[in-house]
């Protein structure tokens, strides 16, 4: 069953208006496509609290925390958008999937 999954790190750079930002990630209409977060770092705290709680995932205070869970994070067939600046070092979750062997190529039929 491929279920899809996003694992987000933090938006750097937005200004004061950061927090709300995050949190107004819940309700963009392509988050209602997606069937569990994972967020990494303390702005994505915001949209973790904002979402659903059949939705939530794991919260983690920085990408690195993500890593050691990252086997438990999503399921084989899964489909994964992984994202985040790249300060919030969110590129180490897939570097720890591509250890698992977890990683394959876009197809094009993602639901992202």
């Amino acid at each position: 069953m491929r279920r899809p999954r996003a694992i987000l790190g933090d938006m750097l750079e937005l200004g004061p208006d950061a927090p709300a930002l995050h949190a107004a990630l819940a309700r963009d209409p392509a988050m209602a496509t997606v069937d569990r977060v994972h967020c990494a770092g303390p702005l994505m705290r915001h949209l973790w609290q904002a979402l659903p709680a059949a939705r939530r995932g794991r919260h983690a205070g920085d990408a690195q925390a993500l890593c050691a869970d990252a086997h438990r994070l999503v399921d084989a067939g899964d489909t994964v958008l992984v994202k985040g600046s790249k300060g919030s070092r969110i590129a180490r979750v897939v570097d720890s999937f591509k250890t698992m062997g977890a990683v394959r190529p876009l197809t094009g039929e993602e639901p992202f």
